[in-house]
């Protein structure tokens, strides 16, 4: 059975046994903060669902972290080849190649090349040159990773891969699945991308909103200064934001700087 087709028979079995206990587990991870928040009927079946969902997000962090030199994702960016990929990481970077194929290149997770270029100019406030843009969208081409359940090759010299447009919406499905194995029909997990499971501590919908995307702070005590994306009646959905300000300061008498800001529900 599906994961959104038995959310009302969690809900309903969970109304049956009184009023709901909520919980929360915060940690870092995926280069950034993470937060957890469920419910439950019974503590001690709360608390160790929230420990599954800790453990799955180990689990995608471990094979896909850009943050964690250790991670399978970083043995593979730095050999060029990785023997015996476990199975979520061999999931995703089907699915990578297969959402590549249908964007006609679009989303490509071989983009790490050029990110690093960006990144560094950023940092020097100054703009890339346009022979090293070159030379880094070179080692950009997603038609170039190999994948079988036996390798994973990156056949294109110094090439390497970043998952952060896709893992951390993982990292969401995976400690969501955790928490509706052990009978959670109401939760909150925030993975770097958000996943609402049933009602908030209110008994209202989950509302979600977004701060300014050049980083201008909300009042903590009010919903004034966000940007509320929606709310979600069905208690089953998901959000995907993405924001990104630049700022790389005076280059040729001009200031140069960037800003985007997105979200998707669903």
């Amino acid at each position: 059975m599906g994961a959104s087709a038995s959310i009302p028979s969690l809900v309903q079995a969970q109304a049956a046994h009184g009023e709901l206990v909520w919980r929360e587990r915060a940690l870092l991870g995926l280069g950034t903060t993470l937060w957890l928040k469920a419910a439950h009927a019974n503590t001690e079946r709360v608390d160790s669902a929230l420990d599954s969902a800790v453990r799955a997000i180990r689990d995608v962090e471990r094979q896909m972290s850009l943050f964690d030199s250790a991670s399978s994702l970083q043995r593979l960016n730095a050999r060029g080849i990785l023997a015996h990929p476990e199975p979520r990481l061999l999931e995703v970077l089907t699915l990578s190649r297969e959402i590549a194929r249908r964007s006609g290149g679009s989303f490509d997770v071989s983009m790490q090349a050029l990110w690093q270029v960006w990144e560094a100019a950023a940092r020097q406030g100054a703009l890339p040159s346009e022979r090293v843009l070159k030379q880094a969208r070179q080692r950009v081409n997603w038609r170039a990773l190999e994948i079988s359940p036996d390798r994973l090759r990156l056949n294109v010299r110094g090439m390497q891969l970043s998952l952060n447009g896709i893992a951390q919406g993982y990292a969401a499905d995976s400690p969501r699945a955790a928490l509706m194995a052990h009978g959670v029909a109401h939760a909150m997990i925030d993975a770097g991308e958000i996943s609402l499971l049933g009602e908030a501590p209110d008994k209202q919908p989950w509302i979600f909103g977004i701060v300014d995307a050049a980083g201008r702070q909300p009042d903590e005590n009010s919903l004034g200064d966000l940007e509320v994306v929606g709310d979600f009646p069905d208690g089953h959905d998901g959000v995907v934001s993405s924001a990104r300000w630049h700022g790389l300061g005076q280059i040729g008498g001009r200031k140069h700087q960037r800003s985007a800001k997105f979200s998707i529900c669903g």
